[in-house]
């Protein structure tokens, strides 16, 4: 059986909770947003601040969004997509998926860098849509893997992907340098 993990404000962590008993949702649309769906991201993106306040460190500023999200056309953006679900002309989730060249695997390989589900629409099948929808896109560019980087202690996400069939590897070390 597969485990549900939901955050908790007071214990500032993941903890292990009942799946919620919620239908999947049907005709939920997965495509590739482009600059004409500028609103729709901004509202989704307004959604997610108002919904997870707690992740999100500072409040929604749609100006800075504005500016720094839409520098230039998205469909302009080399190695870099913005996967969206849509339901009833609403933007549920979102990928951003970029690609580049793995000299190791002497091939290119993909990179969720973000994956989002507004609360509401979570348990419903939409998360794994978009990931099946990643790699549909992935296929069309001849790449075969794509990988993303996890909190250790986001336990949801890593139940999430565990059961969307990632392999978890542990020997992933993360290191940062800001300067």
């Amino acid at each position: 059986m597969n485990k549900h993990y939901e955050w908790s404000q007071k214990h500032e962590s993941f903890v292990e909770a009942q799946k919620p008993e919620v239908e999947k949702i049907q005709n939920v649309l997965y495509y590739t947003a482009n600059s004409t769906h500028f609103d729709k991201i901004v509202q989704f993106e307004k959604r997610s601040y108002q919904t997870e306040g707690y992740i999100f460190p500072d409040d929604f500023d749609e100006e800075k969004f504005r500016v720094h999200f839409f520098r230039k056309r998205i469909e302009d953006i080399k190695d870099y997509k913005l996967l969206v679900a849509e339901y009833e002309e609403m933007i549920v989730g979102r990928i951003d998926l970029t690609w580049m060249y793995d000299v190791d695997k002497d091939s290119s390989i993909g990179f969720i860098n973000w994956i989002y589900v507004l609360k509401p629409y979570r348990n419903m099948a939409t998360g794994k849509g978009l990931i099946d929808f990643c790699k549909s896109e992935l296929r069309k560019m001849n790449i075969n893997t794509v990988k993303l980087l996890v909190g250790k202690g986001n336990l949801a996400a890593l139940e999430f992907y565990r059961n969307s069939g990632f392999n978890l590897n542990s020997k992933m070390i993360v290191c940062e340098l800001d300067f």
